[in-house]
């Protein structure tokens, strides 16, 4: 990264790196839970009927083509419930995903190699956490390539896992697990899945692939794809799934866009 200011800047090319497919992972297919698997919980009585509010508002949202919007941190992913997602997708009971960069990385990383989340606690001190270079240089060769298209974010990562883009410096590039893929999902069914991006809060910001401009790009367009979304919210759903700071901080600022242009989301 250039950089002509006074002070000094640390060096990224000094880092050491290794595989994403040799580094132990908490996370693997195994993991993953499927709904038509998944026996009912008995839930306490007030739980069990906020569910169920939810799940006939959604439907009534659908019914009337309102829109649903689900906002989403990574955790959902991690605890092997992408899959929930996937199924909402495809019964067509989801409009927009609005997700942080976490959420990416570890869905791109399953779709990848099967296999996601590090053990931070082990890891950070020896100066091993984060540095899976198939991880960031895909996801940030991505997006400098989704930049100079001016695309969004999460479409740039649909369309790398879709094989709808290339990078050059990764031939014959594959990913085995993409039907597990969130992003992948969400692409195929053309269902915006967006990214909101803090710079330097993810692994792939440490790397010296990293572009702050290209990042910044990406999720900027993805910021506006979702303040779009959110104009069209009224008597509709919006669905909070942890991401209790970027997501809530980002829906706020779409909900006073939305309102300034004379579209306030109410219902």
């Amino acid at each position: 990264m250039e950089y002509r200011g006074r002070w000094r800047i640390f060096n990224t090319s000094s880092l050491k790196r290794y595989s994403l497919f040799d580094r132990p992972s908490k996370v693997s297919l195994d993991d993953l839970v499927y709904l038509e698997k998944t026996e009912v919980p008995v839930l306490e009585k007030d739980l069990d009927e906020m569910i169920k509010k939810v799940a006939s508002r959604i439907l009534k949202a659908k019914k009337e083509n309102k829109k649903v919007l689900i906002i989403s941190g990574a955790h959902i992913v991690k605890n092997g419930l992408g899959t929930f997602l996937i199924w909402l997708i495809k019964n067509n009971l989801v409009d927009h995903i609005a997700v942080n960069s976490a959420f990416i990385i570890h869905d791109f990383e399953l779709a990848l190699a099967g296999k996601t989340s590090e053990s931070i606690p082990n890891a950070l001190g020896e100066g091993k956490f984060g540095f899976a270079k198939e991880t960031a240089d895909l996801i940030n060769g991505a997006l400098i390539e989704g930049n100079r298209k001016k695309l969004g974010y999460g479409e740039t990562m649909g369309m790398l896992l879709s094989g709808d883009l290339t990078l050059p410096s990764f031939e014959n590039l594959e990913f085995p697990h993409r039907d597990i893929s969130v992003i992948y999902n969400a692409y195929k069914r053309n269902i915006p899945l967006t990214v909101h991006v803090a710079i330097g809060a993810d692994i792939v910001h440490m790397h010296p692939t990293f572009s702050g401009e290209a990042t910044g790009g990406c999720s900027a367009r993805d910021f506006l794809i979702l303040a779009e979304t959110v104009s069209q919210l009224e008597e509709g759903v919006c669905i909070l799934i942890g991401s209790q700071v970027i997501g809530v901080e980002n829906f706020l600022k779409a909900v006073s866009m939305a309102a300034n242009a004379g579209y306030p989301p109410l219902g």
